[in-house]
C-alpha cells in the first residue's frame, strides 16, 4: 500500500504571509503604545518618571521580542514549505 503526503502549497504560503502581516500589525500597535506611553513621561516627575520608564522599557522589549518571534514563524513556514516541495520533487524521480 502506498502512502502519499500531499500539501496545498498555495494555502500554506497564504497562511505564512498572513502570519507575517499580523506581525506587522502588531508592530504598528506596539509603536502606538510606545508613543502614547512616552507622552505620559512628561506627567510623571522625579522618581515617578524614572520608575515609569524603568517598567515601560522591559514591557516594550517583551512586545518587540514577541513580534520578532511571530515574524520568524512566518518566515520559517515559508522555508519549510519550500523544503517540503523540493523534497517531494526530488523523491518523485526515484
Amino acid at each position: 500500500m502506498e502512502y502519499k503526503i500531499t500539501y496545498d502549497h498555495g494555502a500554506i504560503d497564504a497562511m505564512a504571509n498572513s502570519v507575517v502581516q499580523q506581525s506587522f500589525a502588531m508592530q504598528d500597535t506596539l509603536n502606538d503604545v510606545e508613543k502614547q506611553t512616552n507622552s505620559l513621561l512628561s506627567v510623571f516627575l522625579g522618581i515617578g518618571a524614572t520608575s515609569f520608564g524603568d517598567h515601560q522599557r522591559p514591557f516594550l522589549q517583551s512586545g518587540y521580542n514577541i513580534i520578532e518571534t511571530v515574524q520568524r514563524l512566518g518566515q520559517t513556514i515559508h522555508v519549510v514549505r519550500g523544503d517540503a516541495e523540493a523534497t517531494d520533487h526530488l523523491i518523485s524521480h526515484i
